[in-house]
């Protein structure tokens, strides 16, 4: 005979199931919306040598909670920086993004505003970023690569360079020694002496592959190698500013540690200033040079324009180096005339003043406008341009140099711009 169960036996098999089928809702929509609030955090990589080490972790702090979330796990892509990227998937929330290496001990390199501002020595911050992550996002180009913190911030510091000393002078061709002290003992297969430039964002190749402890090293500023271990030759370097880098493999500890020297000079032996560098233009036959202190070359119109180093977040002034062809049978007197009563009656401008110059012994014109803000009217800037002649049988009537802006250091970049012009030259 069917025994039927008990009322409390049913009651107990009902409670499980409503139990249980909890639980397991519980667990599929929790975790389910746990994932639903996941966002992306992507970047390229990026190290301070002519590598990207193995063991480079990024890990991205979540602020308030201070929970780090990392990944090892790097990605080979044509699309990243170096061509190597990490994706790092995280909650929602606002996050410092950073890497590490057990070659360099102790030391963060964060996404900040140095990255930000382009890896350059005048970049006045290393304040890191916030990154902020929604539901679903994918936030890219979050490169943690601001390896260039003064290493004197590192707490494990234990190289000190001697040699060269901050503008330091040194002739390309001649010997030099670079000294260093340190309490590391060098593994030869991992310590190294390196040429970085001026503003330490990048390297220039190895001036040593293998060095010992404390022991100097002579150079002839002027070769290096493209390689730590030689192979591929070496190159000669141009007349610059450029850093020693100091790289100790610790043979103890196997930890790297490394060290920039100041900035120094490399001149010519014609005691040429070194951060300067010749253009040419063969098409129009003449030369100048220009400061590598200042950014942005472009070359266009015959010349080229560069841009003020960066100052309080900002550059405030160009120089710009223009050809004017030879056109029409008018003197080059009449032709400046013209063109000053044209661009008069434009309204955007008028007339500061006008002179006849020599410079080099090439004639020319310099000639200072007032510009007008065109909705306002308001004087907005001054604008200086020198009109050098060039000779008969150039296809050029005129190579033009003008120098524009404003802000705090106008009067320091005016002199900039008057130490160029006194290098230009025509070829013969």
């Amino acid at each position: 005979m069917n025994k039927c169960a008990s009322p409390k036996i049913l009651i107990i098999i009902v409670f499980l199931v409503i139990v249980t089928g909890g639980i397991l809702a519980w667990q599929y929509f929790g975790i389910t919306a746990e994932r639903t609030q996941i966002g992306t955090i992507e970047g390229s990589l990026g190290y301070p040598s002519d590598f990207i080490p193995s063991d480079m972790k990024v890990c991205a702090k979540e602020i308030l909670t201070e929970k780090e979330y990392c990944t090892n796990e790097h990605i080979e892509d044509d699309k990243y920086t170096y061509k190597v990227g990490y994706k790092l998937e995280v909650p929602h929330g606002s996050y410092y993004v950073f890497a590490t290496t057990q070659l360099i001990q102790d030391y963060k390199a964060y996404y900040s505003e140095f990255v930000t501002c382009g890896l350059r020595a005048d970049c006045p911050s290393h304040q890191q970023i916030t990154v902020e992550v929604e539901t679903g996002d994918v936030v890219t180009n979050i490169d943690p690569q601001d390896w260039y913190r003064p290493f004197q911030q590192v707490e494990t510091l234990s190289i000190r360079v001697l040699s060269p000393g901050e503008e330091e002078k040194w002739i390309k061709g001649e010997n030099n020694t670079i000294r260093w002290t340190s309490s590391l003992n060098p593994d030869q297969g991992g310590s190294s002496v390196i040429l970085m430039k001026g503003d330490g964002s990048d390297m220039v190749g190895y001036i040593a592959g293998v060095i010992s402890t404390n022991q100097p090293i002579i150079w002839d500023a002027k070769n290096v190698w493209y390689t730590r271990s030689g192979t591929g030759g070496f190159f000669e370097i141009e007349p610059s500013t450029y850093r020693i880098r100091i790289s100790i493999l610790d043979r103890n500890t196997h930890k790297q540690t490394i060290v920039d020297s100041d900035f120094f000079y490399i001149i010519t032996e014609e005691g040429e200033a070194v951060n300067r560098k010749t253009y040419r233009n063969e098409e129009y036959k003449y030369e100048v040079k220009y400061s590598l202190d200042w950014l942005y070359f472009s070359e266009g119109f015959g010349g080229f324009s560069i841009t003020s180093p960066v100052v309080g977040g900002r550059a405030d002034n160009q120089i710009r180096v223009m050809v004017n062809e030879r056109e029409g049978s008018e003197s080059n007197k009449e032709y400046i005339d013209s063109m000053i009563k044209n661009n008069t009656l434009s309204g955007f401008q008028e007339l500061n003043r006008k002179k006849e110059i020599t410079i080099n012994d090439i004639k020319g014109y310099e000639i200072v406008w007032n510009l007008f803000d065109a909705e306002t009217g308001q004087l907005e800037e001054d604008a200086l341009m020198v009109y050098f002649e060039a000779p008969s049988g150039n296809k050029a009537r005129f190579i033009i140099f003008s120098f524009a802006g404003k802000g705090s250091q106008y009067e320091t970049n005016l002199q900039t711009f008057n130490q160029i012009l006194s290098t230009f030259r025509f070829l013969e």
